[in-house]
């Protein structure tokens, strides 16, 4: 009879994301990171800055319209959540959608972009801010946050530890993306979407130009460069040809960077190439969000039980309720949950073998989203012996 030791913890679901992630990570990371180092190396003062599009781009769906695949609702856009809860003056909560989505939307859809985008913020004209920020922010938490792409958080993420400032220039309203501030860790002052002009306390129809769509994101993006003292644009991230394709290619082909740096453009799940545009930037496919990310070992039971060899790297599609692992004698297994877009926790868990221990704990990411102290330690342990 030989000992064997095993190593029981009981997590929530949603406790965490596990280690698998998509290949194009840390690739960009790093070409970013090397860029940032030659522009400070020549100009120390010198402050990187990323540009993010926010729908397809952070988000997998759209924050206003929200997400359809294969005819199922994944989740409501901001647009018909706040007309279902009566915030938005133009439409009431009997019928306001239906005239929305299926009439008034749809006509100025076929005028043009330049008229229903900008319509998305017009239509709160008389609504408090406040009572809107509120709604919105409470929804960024509580649905939105989920289907962010886990590529682009971390990238995010890591880029803003790295000292690059991150900033969101969207062709959705900026009522919206800014609500959606707290999820990511970023101030909502680095967030840029369509606006109209806010008197006191209240919205109003006006418009602010330029549209931050097509051309007018260049137009926002130098404004935001050169309004930060030492500015200097690094990376810029988009999933349209149509609406990020120019910003993008503006980003990639700035002229004399210091230290001889170049601007990195990624253009995520954008489809077929664009001549003129294209060839300036790194084209990457992603579908994994933080709720669900990609990983190498999918598990459908409840609970999961596997033998692990020393240094084995261990990774789940999705935490199962109880994990069981078992290690053989005298060698050590560690678990390394990193914290994500929903806890921002980390939870590790570290098994003796020979000693037949197991210790969890719960504790604030370095550079988590969230960033509250700690409330509580958990450890759950279980040790048996078994025969082989």
């Amino acid at each position: 009879m030989k000992k064997q030791c095993f190593a029981a913890a009981v997590l929530a679901l949603a406790s965490a994301a596990c280690f698998g992630y998509e290949s194009h990570v840390d690739a960009i990371i790093s070409q970013v990171s090397e860029n940032v180092a030659k522009i400070k190396a020549t100009c120390p003062d010198a402050v990187p800055m990323a540009f993010w599009d926010f729908d397809g781009t952070i988000i997998k769906g759209d924050i206003s319209e929200g997400l359809e695949e294969s005819g199922r609702v994944l989740f409501k856009g901001l647009v018909e959540r706040t007309i279902e809860e009566g915030l938005c003056p133009t439409y009431g909560k009997d019928g306001g959608w239906n005239q929305y989505i299926k009439r008034d939307y749809p006509a100025m859809k076929e005028i043009g972009l330049w008229l229903a985008w900008p319509y998305n913020a017009q239509m709160y004209n008389g609504q408090r801010v406040s009572v809107l920020d509120s709604f919105c922010r409470s929804e960024c938490e509580r649905v939105y946050r989920k289907w962010y792409f886990d590529s682009s958080v971390r990238i995010l993420k890591a880029l803003e530890s790295a000292g690059v400032e991150n900033y969101i220039v969207s062709a959705s309203p900026e009522l919206f993306v800014r609500a959606a501030a707290d999820t990511l860790g970023l101030p909502s002052c680095r967030f840029v979407g369509i606006r109209v002009e806010i008197d006191g306390d209240m919205v109003t129809s006006r418009v602010v130009h330029p549209l931050p769509m097509g051309e007018g994101k260049v137009e926002n993006v130098r404004a935001l460069v050169l309004a930060r003292p030492h500015g200097v644009a690094v990376a810029a991230f988009g999933n349209s040809y149509s609406t990020d394709g120019a910003f993008l290619r503006y980003v990639a082909t700035q002229p004399s960077l210091p230290g001889g740096a170049k601007g990195t453009a990624v253009m995520i799940n954008g489809g077929a190439d664009r001549p003129g545009y294209s060839e300036h930037f790194i084209k990457v496919e992603q579908n994994a969000t933080v709720a669900e990310p990609n990983m190498a070992i999918p598990t459908a039971a409840a609970a999961l039980t596997d033998k692990l060899e020393n240094g084995d790297t261990y990774s789940l599609k999705a935490l199962p309720t109880e994990l069981v692992a078992q290690a053989p004698e005298g060698q050590s297994v560690r678990f390394s949950l990193e914290e994500n877009a929903t806890t921002g926790y980390s939870w590790e868990m570290e098994h003796n073998a020979s000693e037949c221990d197991v210790t969890m704990v719960r504790k604030p990411a370095d550079n988590g989203l969230v960033g509250t102290p700690a409330q509580s330690t958990s450890t759950d342990t279980a040790c048996r012996s078994a025969s082989r």
